[in-house]
Formats: structure tokens, sequence, C-alpha cells
């Protein structure tokens, strides 16, 4: 029987990562992954930080959470991350995490601002649920651009959180949880339904371009027709309220110039409708029953 002291094996574990190819996209399925790679990572740090777009997917079983910020630690230098967690409740994700670096409140998700270190500050293109960004301070100097967030029926205020968070997104994509709505949910009115304040809270996002919003009930009351998706939309517009209220809140002009709904989402009677502005008027470019997903874009 061969008999290897802790020294040799560290020392194989060091040949193994310095022949280990570098790699600039990783997808972590498994936890086991995660253990190789910081592993690795400790001899052989060209494997971290040459990471520049990290997909990290776990549809069932929850990744130990020290090992996710010691990864996420790690790649300094990524400007693509995406994180695919499974739900749990926040009694099980306080028990999980409250002696970690990691901090919850309320929310089972992930509060991503709590992470210590540089590895965020280079994220341009971001896709996770609503509440793992926002209660940031330290993202807001991140130059985020492109954001993809999951929310609830009752994230009211997501869009004034957004700007504070990432107040450089040019493209945002906000999908609404199928799962969280319950029998209740859709009797709850949107944010998007408040539409001043709606109005006045898309305006903070001095620099977005595209915008597109998902959900499973109706945005007007007559599913489909221009008209009212369009008398919809100019209701999104400060500038359609008072001169005090736009000078107020919004000190340059909107450059949002593309717009995507997709409504009644769950359902077979489904909507999909693109809109773009020309002539400071909105125009549709495109409409669907019951839309493939790619359609969403």
């Amino acid at each position: 029987m061969v008999v290897i002291t802790r020294s040799q094996g560290h020392k194989i574990v060091e040949q193994m990562a310095l022949r280990r190819a570098v790699q600039s996209v990783i997808f972590v399925i498994h936890a086991d992954f995660l253990d190789s790679f910081l592993d690795a990572a400790l001899y052989n740090n060209n494997l971290a930080t040459s990471v520049q777009s990290l997909h990290i997917i776990f549809h069932r079983t929850f990744p130990p959470i020290p090992k996710l910020c010691r990864c996420l630690l790690a790649i300094r230098n990524v400007v693509d991350l995406e994180l695919q967690l499974p739900r749990a409740s926040a009694a099980n994700w306080v028990e999980t995490i409250e002696d970690t670096i990691i901090t919850t409140s309320k929310y089972p998700f992930v509060l991503l601002s709590e992470i210590e270190g540089p590895s965020l500050r280079n994220v341009s293109d971001f896709a996770l649920p609503l509440i793992c960004l926002l209660s940031s301070s330290s993202t807001s100097t991140t130059a985020l651009t492109v954001l993809q967030l999951d929310f609830d029926p009752t994230d009211y205020d997501l869009l004034r959180r957004i700007a504070n968070a990432a107040p450089f997104v040019t493209t945002l994509k906000l999908v609404e949880r199928s799962r969280s709505v319950s029998a209740r949910m859709p009797r709850l009115r949107r944010a998007w339904n408040f539409y001043h304040q709606w109005a006045q809270d898309l305006a903070q996002l001095k620099r977005l371009h595209r915008f597109a919003l998902k959900t499973s009930l109706s945005m007007v009351q007559n599913p489909g027709s221009d008209e009212d998706e369009r008398k919809l939309l100019t209701q999104w517009r400060l500038d359609h309220y008072s001169t005090h209220d736009w000078i107020y809140a919004w000190d340059q002009p909107s450059v949002l110039r593309h717009l995507t709904l997709w409504y009644l989402a769950e359902s077979k009677a489904g909507i999909l409708s693109s809109w773009d502005m020309v002539d400071g008027c909105w125009l549709k470019t495109r409409g669907y029953l019951d839309p493939p997903a790619d359609a969403f874009c």
C-alpha cells in the first residue's frame, strides 16, 4: 500500500493546479467543483484571475455559503456573473449563514452587497434575484450596465433601489417570479400601476436605454390593444406630468428608446409587445400572442 504524506499530497495538488487549463468562462453546477477550483486556485492564481464569465447554477441543493463567498472573492476580474440558486425559507437561511460574512435579514437570498472585496467592481452584466443586489452601498459605484432581475409583486420600490445600487444601468430586464404569485398575489396592484411614482422612479435611471418587463398579470384593460399599451407607456414618462415634477426628479431628458412588455405570461393568452421611441412618440415594432421564451430580449 502506498502512503502519501500531507506534504506530498499538497505537492500533487500544486502540480495538478499548474497543469490545469485556464478558462475565461466557468460553469459551477455542483459543490465538488467549488472544492477543486478553490484548491487549484491556491496554487495557480491565474485560474481565478482569468475568469471573466462565471455561472453558478444550483437547481436543487444549495452550495456551501463560505465556499461560495471564497469563490466570488477569488474571481476578481469577472465581468459577467450569473447566480441561479434554489429558494430556501428565511429560517433556514438565518441558521445556515448567521456565522458567515453574508447576512440575509428577512429575505431568502444572498445579499451580495455584504461580500467584502473587489470581486464585484468590474461586473457589467448581472442576472440574479432582485434582493441579491439591492441593499447595497458597495455596488453603487460599480460600472454595472446590463442587469436582469427577478422580483416579487410586492417590490413596490424596485426601480428606486435599482437606481441607487446600479446607477449606470443601460439595459434592464425585470422578470416577475411566477412561483411567488400565490392565490392573493394576482389581486395586488403592481408598482407600475402607480403611474406617477413609477414615472418618477424610472426617471432616476438616467442612462437606461432599453427596458423589458415580464409579469403574469395583464398590464392594460384590453390585452393586445396598441392604443392601451401606448397610453400606459406614455404614463410612464415623467414629462407626461407637471413641469414641476419633471424638474424636481429629472434633470435631463430620457434616453429610454426601447421597451418590451410581456404580460399574461403564465397563460396561452400571453402578449409580448416591443416599442421604440421615434420622434418623441412610442411606435410598436412587433407583437406576439403566446410568444416563445426566446422572444423576450
